[in-house]
């Protein structure tokens, strides 16, 4: 980089200096000769220019990098080997981070052992660093997610009904004053937004954890419509035009498998069709290939084959959709019109 495009980051990034305020009283001025401006726009830029080559390094496990969040998953039969493998990438990493001027904070650096629920692991499993024992989690934080070492989902489901329980209270109250489309506007912006935040994922767990989660949405949805309590569960829905847990997760699986087999976004999930896999014709031949898992619950009800089954289920008409917006409103159409003819011809 030189001439004009040196001169401007220079001078974007020089010339910066910073200093402590404790108890009105200011220290001397100190010249940033590190970093980036907090808060600015192109600080995220400039940074992940700064560690892009941390993809270079050859590691046993593949890297995630989100901001300076960086994640390793490594995939084995054996916890004593997954150990090894992480303990030298993460000696190679440390190098790299030296290198490169910048600090693990080995504090919140911690991992997890993601397992079946009757696998037993060793007790003198240990991954150190730089003298510090790392933390071994039994559910992590991922990027707003919670990933418990079984996959079951339950501490995400927890965290979620947690989040909107107050809300529904809020919204309870606020009943006898606001009419349906503001109460319904709140639902939007405040509930369904936490539910369908990684619906795709979380939604793969047993119906036994998400059945309370689905009384509480029964609950917010009878009291936008300001129902009795024993109305019955479809006719609100029907009502409302809100879609359940499941008919959201299903909403956003076919809508994922949509945008990409049509170009309308791109995703390194590769979808393979049934005519690629065998070449007799049959009625099913153009729709997505079902793998073959040895395990239900961590095959065949996983994120790929409830994408694959969502959109195996979609229509004609909605598959020659022209948009996706276009397709997204085709298919709430379709969700209301199902529910119609299963509900009863009285009104609330």
């Amino acid at each position: 980089m030189r001439g004009w495009a040196y001169d401007w980051f220079k001078s974007y990034l020089g010339e910066r200096f910073h200093y402590v305020e404790l108890n009105g009283r200011k220290s001397e001025m100190a010249r940033a000769t590190n970093g980036v401006p907090q808060g600015s726009n192109l600080g995220p830029i400039l940074f992940s220019i700064y560690i892009n080559d941390i993809n270079r390094m050859k590691l046993h496990g593949s890297l995630t990098l989100f901001a300076d969040d960086i994640n390793l998953f490594y995939v084995g039969d054996s916890p004593e080997g997954l150990i090894i493998s992480m303990k030298e990438d993460l000696l190679q990493i440390q190098r790299w981070l030296d290198v490169n001027r910048l600090f693990m904070n080995t504090k919140k650096t911690n991992y997890v052992l993601f397992r079946k629920p009757n696998t037993m692991l060793p007790e003198d499993l240990v991954l150190s660093l730089n003298s510090g024992v790392l933390e071994r989690m039994r559910c992590a934080r991922f990027l707003g997610l919670f990933i418990d070492e079984y996959l079951c989902w339950d501490d995400h489901i927890n965290f979620v009904m947690k989040k909107i329980s107050p809300i529904v209270g809020i919204m309870f109250r606020l009943r006898n004053v606001l009419d349906f489309s503001p109460l319904k506007t709140i639902y939007y912006g405040l509930i369904q937004s936490n539910l369908q935040y990684m619906i795709l994922i979380w939604s793969t767990a047993t119906q036994s954890l998400l059945a309370p989660l689905e009384t509480l949405q029964n609950k917010v949805v009878k009291i936008i419509l300001k129902a009795p309590l024993l109305t019955p569960t479809d006719r609100i829905y029907q009502v409302s035009k809100i879609l359940r847990i499941r008919e959201l997760a299903n909403y956003v699986a076919a809508g994922f498998g949509f945008s990409i087999l049509h170009g309308f976004m791109k995703s390194q999930t590769i979808f393979v069709r049934n005519l690629t896999v065998h070449s007799h014709g049959t009625r099913s031949i153009s729709k997505l290939y079902l793998r073959p898992f040895k395990t239900t619950k961590y095959g065949k009800n996983g994120v790929y084959n409830q994408i694959c089954q969502a959109y195996n289920s979609l229509t004609d008409d909605l598959l020659q959709s022209r948009s996706l917006s276009h397709f997204k409103n085709q298919f709430k159409k379709k969700i209301s019109s199902l529910l119609e003819t299963k509900c009863e011809d009285n009104c609330l």
